[in-house]
């Protein structure tokens, strides 16, 4: 039934009825949240070994940064400047080996050359020294004319 054909007194008691509905929709959604909010809380005992904890946590952070920041200013030992006091380097090992003919018909001579680096380094302020030894073997073909 629609409002506009019913009397003054009908449209009164359909708006009333109405705005009660609405009112307890109201009042239920309200309630329902108030409940659902009080589930999703924390109790506040709860609440507040957390906010202890955090501002602890928070305190212990900030000390060591504090301590990172303040301390992080002391001078380390220097670190060692190495310079160059001896350089050797053997003499050259060279072996052949017989001929090997290739897949396209050409002979190479297979060359292995070995030899050794060594290097000494020296800190003038200290006692500091490395040396640095390299051996180095090397493998090579030599291409042979044949006529």
């Amino acid at each position: 039934m629609d409002l506009y054909e019913m009397s003054g007194a009908g449209r009164r008691i359909c708006s009333v009825r109405l705005e009660r509905q609405q009112r307890e929709l109201i009042v239920r959604t309200v309630v329902d949240q108030a409940r659902v909010a009080a589930e999703l809380d924390a109790a506040p005992a709860r609440r507040g070994v957390v906010i202890a904890w955090s501002a602890g946590f928070a305190a212990v952070a900030a000390v060591f940064v504090a301590a990172f920041v303040f301390l992080g200013g002391v001078a380390e030992a220097e670190a060692p400047t190495y310079q160059l006091v001896h350089v050797e380097q053997s003499r050259p090992d060279v072996q052949y080996f017989r001929p090997v003919r290739m897949a396209d018909g050409s002979f190479v001579r297979p060359v292995r050359v070995r030899w050794e680096d060594t290097t000494r380094w020296e800190d003038p302020r200290g006692d500091a020294r490395l040396i640095h030894y390299r051996p180095n073997d090397q493998l090579t073909l030599l291409p042979l004319e044949t006529n």
